[in-house]
C-alpha cells in the first residue's frame, strides 16, 4: 500500500482503502532558517482535528531560537525541550503533505516518497533582520500569529 494514496475520509481522517479503518493525515513541516517547524508542530491545537500527526525536520539541525520558545510559552504551548531533527533523523518517510516554511526550505526540500502534496508558506525569518530583543520578538509574536493562523486556514480547508 502506498501511504501517499490517501483520499479523505470522514471527519478529515484519511482513507487508503474504503474496507479499512481511517488513519492519521501525516503532515511534515521543512525549515531552511530559523522559524521553528516546531512551531508548526504544535500548533495542530489550533485545530480541531485529533487526527492528523505532525513532524517537523529542518533543512539543518539548528537549535531553537529562544525568543520561538518565548513566544510559544506566552501562547501556552511548550516547546522548550524540543530540537530541529533533518529529514535524516526521521523513522517515518512517507507523508501526505509537505508544507515549506520559506523559500530557502521551498528551493531545498528534496523529494520525497509517497508523492506528498507539496503547500508553501513563505514565513519571513523573524530574526533574518535582526534589530534589538524587542523589534525581533514583536517579529517572532508576528510570526507566530500568521502559522497559527495558516494552520487554521489549513485544516479549514478540509485537510
Amino acid at each position: 500500500m502506498n501511504p501517499g494514496t490517501r483520499r479523505k475520509g470522514a471527519g478529515g481522517r484519511r482513507v487508503i482503502d474504503p474496507n479499512q479503518e481511517p488513519v492519521p493525515l501525516r503532515l511534515i513541516a521543512m525549515s531552511g532558517g530559523v522559524i521553528s517547524p516546531g512551531v508548526v508542530a504544535s500548533l495542530p491545537l489550533a485545530a480541531p482535528m485529533c487526527d492528523v500527526e505532525v513532524v517537523s525536520a529542518g533543512i539543518e539541525a539548528r537549535p531553537v531560537h529562544p525568543l520561538a520558545t518565548r513566544v510559544m510559552a506566552e501562547a501556552g504551548v511548550d516547546i522548550s525541550r524540543q530540537t530541529t531533527k533533518t529529514l535524516a533523523g526521521l523513522p517515518q518517510p512517507f507523508f501526505d503533505v509537505v508544507i515549506t516554511l520559506c523559500s530557502h526550505a521551498a528551493r531545498e526540500c528534496p523529494a520525497l516518497p509517497g508523492n506528498p502534496e507539496p503547500i508553501h508558506w513563505n514565513i519571513p525569518d523573524p530574526a533574518g533582520e535582526g534589530g534589538a530583543d524587542d523589534v525581533q520578538y514583536k517579529r517572532f509574536c508576528a510570526v507566530r500569529d500568521q502559522v497559527r493562523q495558516l494552520v487554521t486556514d489549513f485544516f479549514e480547508r478540509g485537510y
